[in-house]
């Protein structure tokens, strides 16, 4: 790291995409232009001139293909990495226009519903943790694990509601 660069932490929820790609494009306009993300959450970025830069993310649960990555490439995008499943690209406003990456509010769609069917996998996992933990919670540590399952289940809930009502949201669009 030298002295134009330096990391800052910032954790989002699988529902705030919009959030983080609005954050990204607020500091590229006080000049810190995003250069990689790595878990958990650190983000480098490299001082520079304000730029006006529109960031995306898309949703890509196992492996992101050559071809995938020239789609991007050829539309005039530049990628910037991934955190987990998150595909962080950015690409310069011109003449006022910010790009997208999905075209079409079908193609939104289909990213949530990725995200959507992964959750969904898991679910019966975390409902089975939270059964077996709480079988046992008359003892300190099951206790405490059963809490744990048991507030991490709510927010998923919430997680996959928030996703839902994203997708109805551009769908009336």
């Amino acid at each position: 790291m030298n002295a134009t660069t330096f990391r800052k932490f910032r954790w989002f929820w699988i529902w705030e995409d919009d959030r983080e790609e609005n954050w990204l494009e607020e500091m590229s306009r006080q000049g810190n232009h995003m250069q990689q993300v790595v878990f958990p959450g650190v983000y480098t970025f490299e001082k520079g001139p304000r730029r006006e830069y529109v960031y995306r993310l898309d949703y890509l649960s196992g492996q992101k293909t050559e071809e995938y990555l020239t789609l991007f490439r050829d539309a005039g995008w530049t990628y910037l990495g991934r955190l987990n499943s998150w595909q962080y690209f950015r690409k310069e406003v011109k003449n006022a226009e910010k790009p997208e990456i999905f075209t079409d509010n079908e193609s939104k769609i289909e990213k949530y519903r990725r995200i959507i069917s992964l959750l969904a996998a898991l679910l019966p996992l975390m409902v089975v943790n939270l059964i077996n933990c709480g079988g046992r919670a008359d003892q300190p540590v099951w206790l405490v694990l059963t809490i744990f399952f048991a507030v991490f289940l709510v927010v998923f809930l919430y997680g996959l509601w928030r996703l839902f009502h994203r997708m109805n949201q551009i769908k009336q669009i």
